[in-house]
């Protein structure tokens, strides 16, 4: 059994999460090894620079808003523009 003595220094002696604390529990970025000849940009792993090099670089995008005529080299990017293009259509159509 604990003294009272002893259940203080034990709880005084455990580390609490302040601010300073929180701010080092983040990840940190790892450094650039592969850098695209073209362009610049940097990747950590050297397939991700194949794939870059391969559908990103030079490419000409393929996908375009029906509304606008945007065009985005992904197709992610393009569904997300095409619900703010609508919102806004919608918005001056009310106006």
């Amino acid at each position: 059994m604990l003294t009272k003595d002893k259940q203080t220094k034990e709880k005084k002696s455990l580390p609490r999460l302040t601010v300073k604390n929180i701010e080092n529990l983040r990840y940190k970025r790892r450094p650039v090894i592969h850098k695209c000849t073209r362009c610049g940009k940097g990747y950590q792993l050297e397939t991700s620079l194949r794939r870059h090099q391969r559908l990103e670089c030079g490419v000409e995008p393929r996908q375009s808003c029906q509304i606008c005529g945007k065009k985005f080299t992904h197709r992610f990017k393009l569904t997300h523009h095409l619900a703010s293009c609508r919102r806004k259509r919608e918005y001056y159509e009310t106006i």
